[in-house]
């Protein structure tokens, strides 16, 4: 249960102003659309894995709670996965978070009318089944129910459920007229329940929380907005129910309409996994031979990623996964250790990629950078015989146009000093040496125009002012990814 100073925390982490995926103007106009319902209703906000549901919802409710002042209940889904009964997790919530926003509406009394009807719906059930702890001989609470069950006759058994259920009903009839009662009475408004993280939780729970949902709170003064996976949820509901249950047609039931999250484009979201990420600091103290004057550690970075994540094609959890295996080789390595990003993000690419296996063994047993015969014909493209790699050959597949997509085509190059038997601090100095370039500064070379002296200017610049810098090895960046690769 979340408490009172985690969502104040949020006015200032969690605003449509400081929105790092784009969701600025989508989120106000969602915010607009839920508060001009009247009735009773059920917004689903579908989006994939990693997409940025969790972070919405928070701004959601910070817009609906400290900025339109209306009465909003977030529940972590996830949290209450133990539980088997979403009712009382639902209330629980309901009562606990609207008391602390709403004190001077005769909150606490309504709390205690609402927790006193609960605990008898929860003693009714209790005496019709949850009396497998009494039959096991742990403890004497569960004696009513075990008196229940050990009845001698069927006759017995069922003049005691028979008993039992007027009880029930009458306790579930009441708990409803107190919700309802307690919305009217919070300043006229209807009272928004955000359900986060139900893609986490066990398929059987998030079922059982979507039907408690529609058949409970489908009453005046109350909202649900629900964030699922739509697909995986449907999925997951099929494995219940069989394979040729329809999961989709099923879930579609509990939502009045269905909104879908957008995708941040992958700059966006690449810049947000690196600002966000828990080893900030390490990342700007890397050495980042090709950053341009313009650009900050994180936005070089981000770039690398976004570019990658263009050509190659990766949904954003894979981006997300990418990042996170890149992430624990930096942390493991340290940053006095010379690791160039490029390099290694790509081959982390390479390895977890289908179709860029057969690149990444290249690179790593014949130090070629090539690609698949199979890719030439699947996307009907010929082989280049100049220095484009399988970095340039994927870019030139993708045919989308990007600013840091020029990055595509330094690859090949970057690879070819790396891969150097002499090594990449030799390699770029003999390179440079052959003409003009070592005089040169890297702002003065167009990478678009002249990739592969951009890449040697800017190497060479990085190991003659750091002479003492400790590089990497060739054959450590395969060794790293491949202990990396274990992470998902």
């Amino acid at each position: 249960m979340a408490g009172a100073n985690e969502f104040d925390g949020w006015k200032k982490h969690y605003s449509w102003e400081h929105c790092k995926l784009g969701n600025e103007q989508y989120g106000r106009f969602i915010s607009s659309y839920i508060k001009a319902q009247k009735r009773p209703f059920t917004l689903n906000i579908n989006g994939t894995w990693g997409i940025g549901k969790t972070h919405f919802l928070r701004q959601l409710y910070t817009q609906l709670r400290y900025i339109d002042e209306a009465p909003v209940v977030y529940i972590n889904a996830w949290e209450s996965d133990f539980s088997k009964d979403p009712l009382l997790v639902i209330v629980s919530e309901i009562t606990s978070q609207l008391v602390a926003q709403h004190e001077g509406y005769r909150a606490h009394e309504y709390e205690q009318k609402v927790n006193e009807t609960v605990k008898k719906i929860w003693n009714s059930m209790l005496e019709i089944g949850g009396c497998a702890a009494a039959l096991s001989g742990l403890g004497p609470i569960y004696t009513p129910a075990k008196d229940l069950l050990t009845a001698n006759t069927a006759s017995d058994k069922e003049h005691s459920l028979q008993s039992l259920y007027p009880k029930q009903r009458g306790a579930v009839k009441s708990l409803k007229a107190f919700l309802s009662e307690y919305a009217e009475v919070i300043n006229k408004k209807q009272i928004v329940v955000i359900v986060d993280e139900l893609d986490r939780c066990r398929p059987n729970y998030a079922i059982e929380l979507l039907e408690t949902i529609k058949h409970f709170f489908e009453m005046p003064g109350y909202m649900f907005v629900v964030a699922t996976d739509t697909e995986q949820l449907g999925h997951s509901i099929k494995a219940i129910y069989g394979a040729d249950f329809n999961g989709q047609e099923y879930l579609s039931r509990f939502f009045n309409r269905s909104a879908k999250l957008p995708e941040p484009d992958k700059f966006t979201f690449s810049k947000y996994l690196v600002e966000s990420s828990q080893i900030a600091q390490m990342l700007e103290e890397l050495q980042l031979p090709l950053k341009l004057e313009k650009e900050t550690p994180f936005v070089h970075i981000s770039n690398i990623l976004a570019c990658i994540g263009t050509i190659y094609q990766l949904s954003l959890r894979r981006m997300e996964q990418l990042f996170a295996k890149f992430e624990s080789i930096i942390s493991y390595i340290g940053t006095n250790t010379y690791c160039d990003c490029h390099l290694m993000l790509q081959l982390l690419c390479e390895h977890d990629h289908p179709e860029y296996m057969y690149s990444y063994l290249e690179k790593k047993l014949s130090k070629r950078d090539t690609v698949d015969e199979k890719l030439l014909v699947k996307y009907q493209q010929k082989r280049s015989y100049g220095k484009e790699g399988s970095a340039g050959y994927a870019k030139k597949v993708r045919k989308e146009s990007k600013d840091y997509l020029y990055i595509a085509d330094l690859f090949a190059y970057i690879f070819i000093l790396h891969s150097e038997s002499a090594g990449v601090r030799r390699a770029t100095i003999s390179e440079a040496s052959k003409d003009d370039t070592q005089w040169r500064k890297l702002n003065q070379v167009a990478p678009i125009n002249e990739p592969e002296a951009f890449v040697t200017v800017g190497y060479y610049q990085l190991f003659t002012e750091k002479a003492q810098l400790n590089t990497m090895q060739f054959e450590d960046y395969f060794r790293y990814v491949e202990l990396a690769a274990n992470f998902e």
